[in-house]
């Protein structure tokens, strides 16, 4: 962002002070940095498998969140009916991404996906151009789209959202800022816009689902675009190991370009985790 328009943009940031037009500030296109050419998904190679041979993407319900902090900032009942799929705005690779969601390490790949494409799609979702199914019980569904939402947001960061008290805030996006907040505004109104500063290297974009119906589903799967596909980069975890699963991709993806990460020569191979007793769950996953 150049100094004059990062002056710009932080003058129309912190001046700020109502809920639905920062809402509208962090549900822009403008949000996605134009010298950002592509947006990330850290995941594994199963998923980005399913997600290539179905044409299809998965949405979460916040029960599956892994930052407790946002989750219990918010009433259990709001989030119910939102749905996720989180994206890294960030032009450089995240080693810190990778550690957090590319599980299991030895499966860990990232997906580049060109924002010019991004926009398109999210246009053509509002549009009703795609598929949208919901899961219940493991029985999928198609969805009308007068039953739901569809969009993408910035997530914003903010100080200590696990704090209740009517003191101000600093939210922060990107670069820029604002103080015009109580710590009570932000927990009253911005479920699945803010999350807090301890979360901000993840420089988070949400697709994000809204339920408009009464009807109660465990996660959602929405098409996407051939030309999103085809144009987006398969990059290799610093610990990637499974040569067959990804062989087995490239040879159905014959038009995606595939490459390792920049952390490849860098990474010790054994995890910390990985010698201890003890196990952990992972979003469902022990």
């Amino acid at each position: 962002m150049g100094s004059k328009n990062g002056k710009k943009e932080s003058n129309r940031f912190n001046r700020i002070s109502d809920v639905e037009k920062l809402k509208s500030y962090l549900k822009s296109a403008d949000r996605i940095k134009k010298n950002e050419k592509y947006i990330h998904l850290y995941t594994n190679i199963e998923r980005v498998t399913e997600m290539f041979s179905s044409g299809k993407i998965w949405l979460a319900n916040a029960t599956d969140m892994n930052d407790e902090i946002e989750y219990k900032a918010f009433p259990e009942a709001e989030w119910e009916g939102l749905f996720f799929k989180c994206f890294m705005a960030e032009e450089s690779e995240s080693i810190a991404m990778w550690s957090m969601y590319a599980i299991p390490p030895e499966a860990g790949v990232k997906i580049s996906i060109r924002v010019k494409e991004f926009k398109k799609w999210i246009r053509a979702l509002k549009k009703g151009e795609y598929s949208i199914e919901a899961n219940r019980n493991d029985e999928w569904k198609s969805i009308d789209y007068e039953n739901v939402e569809i969009g993408h947001l910035a997530v914003a960061y903010c100080d200590n959202l696990n704090i209740v008290d009517q003191k101000g805030t600093t939210i922060r996006w990107s670069t820029v800022k604002n103080t015009n907040f109580s710590r009570v505004n932000v927990r009253d109104s911005l479920i699945g816009c803010i999350k807090d500063d301890a979360w901000a290297y993840e420089k988070e974009l949400r697709l994000i689902l809204r339920i408009t119906s009464e009807e109660k589903y465990q996660s959602f799967r929405v098409g996407i675009s051939e030309e999103l596909m085809k144009s987006a980069i398969v990059t290799s975890g610093p610990c990637y190991s499974d040569r067959v699963a990804m062989e087995n991709f490239r040879n159905a993806n014959r038009e995606v370009e595939i490459t390792k990460s920049k952390y490849i020569e860098n990474a010790k191979k054994i995890f910390i985790c990985e010698r201890c007793q003890y196990s952990f769950n992972y979003n469902g996953y022990d």
